[in-house]
Parts: C-alpha cells; structure tokens; sequence
C-alpha cells in the first residue's frame, strides 16, 4: 500500500475564498482512498506543527501540493509553511547542501524514491501559456514554478506531471476538473 500526503496551500482571500482547491483535495483523497492508498491531510490555513509535517513527509511514498497561483507564486501561508517545515528537516528531510561530502549544491538530500505532484489552480488562460505572443512570453507552467520544483529537487525528490485547472474564476469547470484530476492521478498506481 502506498503513502500519500495531500497538503492543501490555499490561502483565504476575498475573491479565492477556498472552495475549488478543497473539492480538488477531496476528490483526489476519494479517488486514492478508493484505490487502496493511505491518505494523510495537511490544510495549512486550518495549523499544523512543523515536526508532525516533517514526519508526514517522511511517510510519504508521493506528496501532493494543491494551491492557487497567487500573483504569479504561491500564497504566502504555504510558502511560510515551506520555508519553516523545509528547514526544520534539517537532518531527515536533507543532510546538507551536498557539497559537505563532495558532492554539488543541491544533491544533499535525503528523501530519495518520493515523488510529488503540484495541482495549481489559476484564472489564466490555457492559451495564455506556452505561446510567446502572450503573457507568459511562451514560458509554461512548471516553468513559471521552476523556483518550487528546484525546492524539492534540493530534497532529492522526482516530480510527476503538474496538473493544472485554467481560467477558474472566468470559466469554473469543477465537476471537470475534479474528474480530470482522478484520471491524473491513474499514474500514482
């Protein structure tokens, strides 16, 4: 049986008030539940304890980061929740840069075999991606969250294909795209 962690980063503002990142978190939590998967939960808004994240990370086989594009990044909760949890692995989650026994920056990590996923949901366009004549100046994505990648990468962990949920709040597709994410993760088996 394998281990997931769901972490939800969403943050509450006005106008993204948490609905759409809680129904995706709860339809994948359904989906691997129903697959024969171990499912633990991390709702930065609702508190947690950096050691007990540690540990949850620890147990993991795959970890699942579901948050919003905030301003082109994350919201500041869950990037608080990484620069305080990320650290405080110190000794489980790295050793060390990499570069103490010779290796390069970057390859102290200790976490090794895990792999995680991002689910991001935005009100960008699709098209708005991967295409230079438009905002993102043809960058895609994963892209736009290389710095994030580069985080878990330190960590020694191997991404799977980032799922995205486009344009949001000017076309909501809820009961699509909690499907789509269900058929996105066929690939944790």
């Amino acid at each position: 049986m394998k281990n997931v962690l769901i972490i939800n980063g969403h943050e509450y503002h006005e106008i993204a008030k948490g609905g759409y990142n809680a129904a995706l978190c709860e339809a994948m939590e359904s989906y691997l539940k129903n697959n024969d998967f171990q499912v633990k939960n991390t709702i930065i808004e609702k508190g947690y304890k950096p050691d007990e994240e540690v540990d949850k990370f620890l147990w993991a086989d795959f970890i699942i980061f579901q948050f919003p594009k905030y301003w082109m990044g994350v919201p500041s909760a869950f990037k608080r929740y990484l620069d305080y949890g990320l650290s405080g692995g110190h000794g489980k989650l790295y050793a060390h840069d990499g570069r103490n026994d010779g290796g390069k920056y970057g390859s102290g990590g200790l976490l090794h075999g895990k792999k995680y996923m991002f689910s991001i949901t935005m009100n960008a366009p699709e098209e708005s991606f991967c295409d230079r004549s438009q905002f993102f100046e043809g960058k895609s994505v994963d892209e736009l969250f290389f710095g994030l990648h580069k985080a878990f990468n330190f960590l020694g962990m191997e991404p799977l294909k980032t799922f995205v949920c486009f344009d949001i709040m000017s076309n909501p597709k809820l009961d699509i795209d909690k499907q789509r994410v269900q058929k996105h993760l066929e690939k944790f088996k």
